[in-house]
C-alpha cells in the first residue's frame, strides 16, 4: 500500500496537475510566447488522443502484413502532417489541413 502511494505521487500526469493547481492558486503569469506554446499544445491534445484511440481500434482489424505496411505509412504520413501543424501553430503559422488527399 505505501508503495502503490509513493508510485502514484511519482507521477508525472500527477505532478503536473498540483503543479498546475499551485500556479493557478498563487497567479503566476508566464510571458506570452509560454502562454501561447501551452495553449497550441493543449489544442492539439484532443485531436492527438483520437488519432491514438483510432489507430488503437483499427489495428485490429488489419489480417495480412501489406495491410499492415500500408497502414503504418499512413500513420506516419498523417503524425508528419500533425507534428507539421503543431510546429507551425508554435511559430505562429496557419493551421495544416490533417484532412487526407
Amino acid at each position: 500500500m505505501k508503495q502503490a502511494a509513493v508510485n502514484i505521487a511519482k507521477n508525472p500526469i500527477i505532478l503536473s496537475i498540483l503543479l498546475g493547481l499551485v500556479v493557478g492558486i498563487i497567479g503566476i503569469d508566464f510571458p506570452t510566447i509560454v502562454d501561447k506554446t501551452v495553449n497550441s499544445v493543449a489544442q492539439m491534445a484532443t485531436p492527438l488522443a483520437l488519432i491514438t484511440i483510432g489507430a488503437g481500434f483499427e489495428m485490429s482489424g488489419i489480417t495480412t502484413d501489406s495491410e499492415a505496411k500500408l497502414y503504418r505509412e499512413e500513420l506516419r504520413a498523417q503524425q508528419d502532417r500533425l507534428e507539421k501543424t503543431i510546429e507551425g501553430r508554435i511559430l505562429g503559422g496557419k493551421q495544416l489541413s490533417l484532412e487526407m488527399a
